[in-house]
C-alpha cells in the first residue's frame, strides 16, 4: 500500500506552495521511500542531462523522510554522499529511493538510489541524518495544513504497509 508523506507548503522538494519548487510527492511502499519525478528541461545542467544537484536533492528528501518513519522525530542532514553512474534525460521518469540501515536515535544511517523507467542506476547515496530536538510539528508553525496533520493515524498507516 503506498502511504503519501505530510508536506510543508513551502519546501523546495515538495511544497504545494512553492513556485519554483519540484512538487514532488514523497511516499512509503514496499520499506522505502520513494519519489517519482518526470525530468524536464528546466531542470537540466547542459542540453538534455538532469542536472546532478536536482538528483541529490531528490536522495536527500526520501533520505529525511527515512529517517522521520524510523525516529519519528525532525532531522537535518548531517552527511550525504552521491555516487552518480549514469546521466538521466529530458523524458526520463525516475525514482528516488532510500531506507534506514541502522540508528541509534541521534544519528540514522541512511541509503538510497535513483533509477530510471528502465530501472538502470543513475546514482546511489549514502547519508547520516542527525534527529532533531522537540516536535515535528514545531519546525513548521505557518502551515496549518500540517499543524492539523494527525501524524498518528500516518503512523499506523506507515507501520501497518511495512
Amino acid at each position: 500500500m503506498r502511504v503519501y508523506f505530510p508536506t510543508y507548503k513551502y519546501c523546495y522538494v515538495c511544497g504545494r506552495l512553492n513556485e519554483r519548487g519540484l512538487k514532488a510527492k514523497p511516499y512509503f511502499e514496499n520499506g522505502d521511500v520513494n519519489i517519482d519525478f518526470d525530468v524536464r528541461k528546466e531542470y537540466v545542467g547542459a542540453d538534455v542531462n538532469l542536472h546532478g544537484g536536482i538528483i541529490a536533492t531528490l536522495l536527500d528528501e526520501v533520505g529525511y523522510w527515512a529517517t522521520f518513519i524510523k525516529t519519528w522525530k525532525n532531522c537535518v542532514t548531517g552527511e550525504i554522499s552521491v555516487r552518480y553512474k549514469k546521466t538521466a534525460i529530458v523524458g526520463d521518469k525516475i525514482k528516488a529511493s532510500a531506507r534506514t540501515l541502522k540508528s541509534n536515535g541521534l544519528l540514522t544511517y541512511v541509503e538510497g538510489e535513483v533509477v530510471n523507467q528502465n530501472n538502470e542506476i543513475i546514482a546511489r547515496m549514502k547519508g547520516k541524518y542527525i534527529t532533531a530536538e522537540g516536535n515535528f510539528k514545531d519546525y513548521f508553525k505557518d502551515d496549518e495544513e500540517l499543524q492539523n496533520y494527525d501524524l498518528e493515524l500516518f503512523k499506523k498507516k506507515i507501520e501497518e504497509s511495512d
